[in-house]
């Protein structure tokens, strides 16, 4: 969004962007496409460009992008599919997919060295993307583009740090060949295995939490290989300050990730071929630990700063004209940093 948004400022194109609260179904997050659709043509417009994920970042969960690239298609939009987790973690088939533009990282779920990234362009676009950022040494103008097939030495030199990672690639995807998972092999072992893993670890943590997945009824947003489970916070308890707290102390201890969303704490959890279901119950039992005594002394800070903030009310005059009164920030100390 923050490109989005800075290229708002540098031209004169608007943003439309979808917010509803999880969890959706996939026939609920397609009809609120086409609902901004009919929403961007009452207002006059045309939709020209949509952006969207295969799997979102926080919470994790997997959008019908199948759908919603045909859905681009049906209505003459380009789609621009951001699939930073996809590749090495769902089935992917980009001749079936054809989107306009997809991106997704190597060293996320393909098991190369970072930063490998891949961008894959059909034919009839290449004309769009002209250079990269910086601009390569390789780059041709349009005249003398028009001669040659350039796009690929176009985009070929980035000034990268390193080109090592782009060369894992053939040993990462030789080495993914042998693995072995049930009566799969390869490709569909690994993501069988981690999705089976995901979903096994996720309720397993929820029930030892006494909390819930974050899933739909029809079990899609989980159908990958990572999972969303609630922690036991909610209510007044449950604020943007603890939530960075407890992701701090987790991240560095545990590696585990926290997020606030929808008036309630979860943790993000993904599955690894290196991974069994026991590391799942050791990630629960850390987090149970750890949030214990989180909202003990949560609660404390919280009584005292209530208590001092009604004592000061009652010392001081009561306000009138531009004198205003504000009530107390709770929650912006920072526990185990």
């Amino acid at each position: 969004m923050n490109t989005l948004n800075y290229l708002a400022e540098r031209n004169e194109f608007s943003i439309y962007k979808i917010e509803r609260t999880l969890p959706l179904t996939d026939d609920e997050i397609c009809n609120d496409f086409e609902t901004m659709l009919k929403r961007i043509s009452e207002d006059g417009k045309k939709a020209k460009l949509a952006l969207f994920d295969t799997i979102t970042s926080l919470p994790a969960v997997r959008m019908p992008f199948e759908r919603l690239a045909q859905l681009c298609r049906d209505h003459g939009i380009l789609s621009c599919i951001d699939g930073a987790r996809c590749v090495g973690q769902l089935p992917l088939n980009l001749s079936y997919l054809n989107p306009d533009f997809f991106v997704s990282n190597c060293h996320k779920w393909l098991y190369t060295p970072r930063a490998c990234a891949v961008l894959y362009i059909p034919l009839q676009n290449r004309q769009l993307i002209r250079s990269t950022l910086p601009t390569g040494f390789n780059f041709l103008t349009k005249e003398r583009a028009t001669q040659t097939n350039s796009f690929v030495a176009n985009l070929a030199a980035v000034a990268t740090y390193d080109d090592t990672p782009y060369l894992c690639i053939p040993a990462a995807l030789a080495w993914r060949k042998r693995i072995v998972y049930g009566n799969k092999m390869g490709e569909g072992a690994i993501i069988n295995y981690n999705k089976d893993l995901a979903r096994q670890g996720g309720q397993l943590m929820a029930n030892l939490l006494g909390t819930e997945v974050l899933e739909n009824k029809e079990l899609t947003l989980g159908d990958c290989a990572m999972t969303n489970v609630r922690l036991p916070i909610s209510g007044e308890k449950c604020s943007n300050a603890l939530a960075d707290s407890l992701n701090r102390v987790m991240n560095m201890d545990h590696n585990i990730a926290v997020n606030a969303y929808k008036n309630a704490l979860w943790v993000r959890m993904s599955a690894q071929i290196y991974l069994r279901l026991e590391h799942f119950e050791a990630a629960a039992r850390a987090l149970e630990d750890v949030i214990l005594g989180y909202t003990d002394v949560w609660s404390i800070y919280d009584d005292v700063i209530t208590t001092e903030w009604n004592e000061l009310q009652l010392s001081v005059p009561s306000c009138s004209g531009k004198c205003e009164q504000r009530e107390p920030s709770k929650g912006l100390m920072r526990f185990g940093t």
